[in-house]
């Protein structure tokens, strides 16, 4: 997304090489070629910054990587889509995001495809454009968002287990949203939601940071 704040702290970098090392990318690379990871969590635990941060640990490897960020696939820009929420509290979840869209182009990455358009959404300007994804000569697709735990196909799934509550900060740094009690009232709902699907994670990134692997999983 256009506009989105990237706060970047060093333990991000940290955390990007326990990846890379805990998951072999490297030598999973050289053995399949191409890799999906999916970062999922709640707003603000950290899921942009961890994968630009991967992104570029990843480069310096000379492992080409691309990213999706979820926020471009909502179906209204910004501002439309809080009016609907505010008109219908229903509104709030996965319905919210085209979700199919995104499937869709991890299995063209997946199938060697070389491109495909996708969705470029403006924060600023409450807009959504079109982007050209160049998927050829990448070796790894990260897909980030709230709801990423969901989609098929990814090789790694790593879930950031920080809720609402503990992110006040990043949001308020990341100055997407204005805080109101609505707001705190859509983060509600889609704790209750997201906090589910850390059962599909097959890595962990707790409060602190630190990685661990996740043994209880339903894949």
């Amino acid at each position: 997304m256009i506009g989105d704040k990237i706060i970047i702290k060093p333990v991000y970098y940290e955390t990007s090489r326990k990846i890379i090392d805990e998951l072999r990318l490297k030598e999973y690379i050289q053995k399949q070629a191409k890799a999906v990871i999916c970062i999922g969590g709640e707003s603000g635990s950290g899921k942009s910054v961890t994968a630009v941060c991967l992104q570029e640990e990843l480069q310096k490897q000379n492992i080409n990587t691309i990213i999706l960020h979820q926020d471009d696939y909502f179906f209204y820009p910004p501002a439309e889509n809080h009016q609907l929420r505010e008109k219908d509290i229903n509104h709030i979840g996965p319905q919210e995001v085209n979700i199919s869209s995104l499937q869709n182009h991890i299995d063209l990455f997946k199938r060697n495809e070389k491109s495909a358009v996708g969705p470029l959404m403006d924060y600023a300007t409450n807009t959504v454009s079109n982007q050209l994804l160049e998927f050829e000569h990448h070796n790894v697709l990260i897909v980030e968002g709230t709801y990423s735990m969901l989609l098929q196909g990814a090789n790694f799934k790593i879930f950031i287990d920080r809720d609402y509550h503990k992110t006040l900060k990043n949001r308020i740094e990341r100055n997407r949203e204005k805080h109101s009690e609505f707001i705190e009232t859509v983060l509600e709902i889609e704790h209750q939601i997201i906090k589910q699907h850390i059962q599909f994670a097959d890595y962990i990134i707790d409060h602190h940071y630190q990685l661990t692997k996740h043994h209880i999983n339903v894949k």
